[in-house]
């Protein structure tokens, strides 16, 4: 960690260099077209290693086996998505590589960078916003705080706007023209930094920060959703567990409800205006009474965490990783994905199997239906 005034200088300059160096127009790579993907698919695998360009997609049948190998690209760190009708966006963590797939085309994918430069520091939260993605852009420290970038792009590589924000993103969400990012926020208090939970409200349109709010109480906000004009949060507390849902009134920033659940909390969603959390142990539903019950047992073993998770056409998605892979005949077994239906809560699993001559450090599953 670098202290020294000079730095503050040298990231503010950084960051300043990358608004000033590029105007609106930019470049865009051409459409590269996959194999179909193959019949009996059930889901597409989108895999990564952390610390070097390679990766690669393939298609699984719902006992785990491989379909068909798609493609093979020179990617890392392959950690975020974010999807609407039309696209699914996969940005890397460490490096500025990006993958937009366009959802009517079958597998047809564009590579993209943020600010058209591939050498810039990857991404810490993504949002899809109709033909362009807003983007969170990982930046450093200063004396003072901790400095990133918020970057709107469209497909076609024009940059819109930029600005600095002072956040560690780890989400975004949309209400109507603003941006809602979340994360954490550093603060000197007595000559110590020290990290709080923090809400930038993002006007879109005009390209400015209307309010920011910080929570002293929590460590990071890792979560957001809007609902019924409140925000939900998934909370981390000062002892870096990740286990609360945090209830607030934008209006007013007050945490109207804090529920605290006896598990390791990864996911936040919203499916027909109701609130469901998933964490190592299960799914959760928000109750009127403002606590939550657990509706389906994920059932993961104390071998397995939930990696991610996330609803699309009214199931949710959650992925059992193993914390170490097992080696199994011709392969290794890293985990399962399982289908959870919130209508019936019918609950389905496939595990995630490779061969043994290919690494997988980042998984990403989707359903094969998803791309049709």
């Amino acid at each position: 960690m670098i202290k020294s005034t000079n730095f503050k200088k040298l990231a503010i300059y950084f960051l300043t260099a990358i608004i000033c160096c590029f105007s609106i127009t930019g470049c865009s790579s051409t459409p590269k077209t996959t194999e179909t993907i193959g019949e009996g698919s059930e889901y597409v695998v989108i895999h990564s290693r952390a610390r070097e360009k390679s990766g690669g997609v393939f298609c699984i049948d719902n006992n785990g086996n491989i379909v068909n190998q798609i493609s093979k690209f020179d990617m890392q760190d392959l950690s975020f998505f974010s999807f609407d009708e039309n696209n699914l966006l996969i940005c890397g963590g460490r490096s500025n590589n990006n993958i937009r797939f366009d959802l009517s085309k079958n597998g047809a994918y564009s590579e993209i960078n943020w600010l058209n430069e591939p050498n810039y520091s990857g991404v810490t939260g993504i949002k899809l916003n109709g033909n362009s993605a807003l983007v969170v852009m990982n930046g450093n420290y200063t004396d003072e705080t901790y400095l990133n970038l918020v970057v709107e792009q469209d497909f076609q590589g024009n940059v819109i706007h930029q600005n600095i924000i002072e956040i560690y993103c780890r989400d975004i969400a949309l209400q109507s023209n603003d941006a809602l990012i979340a994360g954490k926020c550093l603060k000197k208090n007595s000559g110590e930094r020290t990290w709080e939970a923090s809400i930038i409200k993002y006007d879109i349109l005009n390209q400015a920060i209307k309010k920011q709010d910080n929570y002293g109480q929590y460590n990071c906000f890792w979560e957001i959703e809007l609902n019924n004009g409140l925000y939900y949060c998934l909370a981390e507390d000062k002892n870096e567990l990740k286990n609360i849902v945090c209830v607030i009134d934008p209006e007013t920033n007050t945490v109207l409800h804090e529920i605290k659940l006896d598990d390791q909390l990864t996911g936040l969603e919203i499916y027909n205006d109701e609130v469901f959390v998933v964490g190592n142990n299960g799914i959760y539903k928000m109750m009127p009474e403002q606590r939550c019950e657990k509706i389906v047992d994920i059932g993961c073993p104390e071998n397995a965490y939930v990696n991610w998770a996330y609803t699309y056409d009214g199931s949710y998605y959650v992925f059992a990783r193993l914390q170490q892979r097992e080696s199994i005949k011709g392969g290794y077994h890293y985990g399962d994905v399982f289908k959870i239906d919130l209508d019936t809560l019918e609950k389905k699993s496939t595990p995630i199997k490779q061969n043994k001559d290919i690494t997988m450090d980042d998984i990403l599953i989707f359903p094969a239906h998803m791309f049709n």
